[in-house]
């Protein structure tokens, strides 16, 4: 019934605002134009042939000897975990499905890569966020974005997700494509996860109408980063960058889908909760995270 009286709320609100409906629309349509694509689709076909030709554990080997030591795992999980942090949302997730389907990782593998090393990449961070909130020394902000997950990884490692065989679901060799094919199916798989990203990106950059027209106008502008983080983040501007960088941490309900998307069609999709739940557990410790640091290190001027 909730679901319901929301999109009935929507649709009435598309009807009786179209003009603002455009507008968002049209800033979900730039991000995924103007961000998502150049930032994330030649990534994507370069990942993807890499993953079919079989070449990840080699790629990997650069930093597998201190990564996969560090993690316990092997040198397509360390692919995984380069991929992720490096690229931001939602190639972490996107890598983790790929070498899953490709049988490099195991089910066990697989559940703990996605509980840490999908978020928003390193270029997006000092790009955009860092620049947006006025932050002069951004040391912290890379703790609290990457140093958080890397740990929230190595304990989720020692824990719930310690090594485990599961016959029939790892192989050592997979069948590898010559680059011919593996370009054409990469060039196809990517298209196609770009294209769906776009579609989650303007749905729901819409749901910021409902915020606008039923709560007031100092309260509308803290909403916007619970749908779409950077639409939310322009709107918001500098006015709480704790509420920004704990945002950043969680990405939002459109990179929620965003990820269940490029996870939909293996098994891994039964596993979309404990993700959430995860990427929860992360957000909060990021939260005390940050707010010891502006409690503490603002007055060293540490932050600003």
């Amino acid at each position: 019934m909730l679901l319901a009286c929301l999109f009935f709320a929507a649709i009435l609100g598309l009807l009786s605002h179209a003009g603002i409906c455009q507008e968002f629309a049209l800033s979900g349509l730039k991000v995924w134009f103007y961000h998502m694509i150049p930032a994330l689709l030649p990534m994507m076909i370069l990942s993807g042939i890499v993953i079919r030709m079989g070449l990840a554990d080699r790629f990997a080997g650069l930093f597998a000897p201190v990564l996969g030591r560090i993690y316990q795992c092997n040198a397509s999980a360390c692919y995984c975990i380069f991929m992720g942090f490096l690229c931001g949302f939602p190639m972490g997730a996107k890598t983790v499905a790929e070498l899953y389907e490709n049988g490099k990782l195991t089910r066990t593998d697989a559940r703990w890569l996605l509980a840490f090393c999908n978020n928003l990449g390193p270029a997006y961070l000092m790009g955009f966020v860092i620049p947006l909130l006025g932050i002069q020394k951004p040391l912290f902000c890379l703790l609290g974005a990457y140093g958080i997950p890397l740990a929230y990884g190595l304990l989720l490692r020692h824990t719930f997700y310690k090594n485990q065989k599961e016959p029939g679901c790892y192989q050592e060799q997979p069948i590898s494509q010559g680059f011919s094919e593996a370009l054409s199916n990469s060039i196809a798989s990517s298209i196609h996860s770009i294209l769906q990203l776009g579609g989650y990106v303007i749905f729901f950059c819409l749901w910021n109408l409902l915020p606008r027209l039923f709560l007031k106008s100092s309260a509308k502008e803290y909403w916007g980063i619970l749908f779409e983080i950077t639409t939310g983040l322009t709107m918001l501007g500098k006015k709480c960058p704790l509420l920004s960088l704990v945002a950043v941490s969680f990405g939002g309900l459109s990179c929620m889908a965003q990820t269940y998307g490029v996870i939909r069609t293996t098994n891994l999709s039964k596993s979309f909760q404990e993700y959430v739940l995860h990427k929860v557990f992360i957000t909060l410790f990021t939260f005390i995270f940050y707010w010891f640091s502006f409690l503490f290190f603002s007055r060293f001027s540490l932050i600003r």
